[in-house]
């Protein structure tokens, strides 16, 4: 009985380890607020819903040039409690990113929506003479025009 509950002791304990990796994970972004992008950020326009409501589920524009093209934002929305965030950034091609989201806290999150948006350093290599097309979360994409 002692060697199941020493190991069931070290499993719980990497278990553990592993949760406080994932959740402690560090946003890439150089910066962050909560809210929508700024007023100055160059985006793609987007057609208005008909009923002139905005969508907290689908927040548009959801992506914008910063600085001349030095820097970018991005809006995602989740839980106040447990926030996600920009884990980490794969540069597909000259007109593609894959942005990872990570998300912090805990186990229990608190059921509203609140929208942050994370500013990013454009990776070396991007065309921004072309649009460019954000891939984040399992299906979440965004637009950059070209500048």
């Amino acid at each position: 009985m002692g060697i199941v509950t020493r190991t069931a002791r070290t499993v719980g304990v990497a278990v553990l380890c592993l949760v406080g990796v994932s959740a402690c994970s560090a946003s890439i972004a150089d910066s962050e607020y909560d809210g929508v992008l700024p007023s100055d950020a160059i985006t793609t326009p987007t057609a208005i819903p008909e009923d002139g409501e905005a969508n907290l589920l689908d927040p548009y524009p959801s992506a914008g040039w910063l600085d001349d093209g030095d820097r970018f934002a991005i809006v995602l929305g989740g839980s106040s409690s447990c926030p996600s965030f920009p884990a980490s950034m794969v540069v597909e091609d000259s007109h593609t990113l894959s942005i990872e989201i990570g998300q912090s806290g805990g186990p229990m999150c608190t059921a509203d929506m609140k929208l942050r948006t994370h500013v990013l350093t454009t990776p070396s290599g991007m065309d921004t003479t072309s649009e460019i097309t954000i891939r984040y979360g399992e299906s979440g994409t965004a637009v950059l025009p070209a500048l």
